[in-house]
């Protein structure tokens, strides 16, 4: 059975469904973002760069994420070169220094 409505009406409904269509698109976007900033702080930058990730799949020009996955893949590479570093300083050498950063 369907039922006939004013035009204005379907308008109305439209608008109310791409209304809360954008809603839940920018709820979505902006969890990962917080979770991110989260584990940030936490020092966590490999889970960082994984909620930046999904932030921009959800919504690819955002510039914060795009920045604050640049920002935690800088940690990650300064974190690991500190790792080489301490063990090829403690005589490791470099074959035991690739193994820290899982290269082998």
């Amino acid at each position: 059975m369907e039922h006939e409505y004013p035009e204005g009406l379907n308008i109305t409904m439209k608008k109310y469904v791409l209304l809360i269509t954008c809603i839940l698109l920018l709820g979505a976007c902006a969890s990962p973002k917080k979770r991110a900033a989260e584990y940030m702080k936490a020092g966590a930058y490999d889970r960082v760069a994984k909620m930046y990730e999904i932030a921009l799949r959800h919504s690819p020009s955002d510039k914060e994420a795009i920045i604050g996955l640049r920002n935690a893949r800088t940690k990650l590479i300064s974190k690991d070169l500190i790792e080489v570093r301490k063990a090829r300083n403690s005589g490791m050498g470099y074959a035991n220094a690739n193994r820290v950063l899982g290269l082998y």
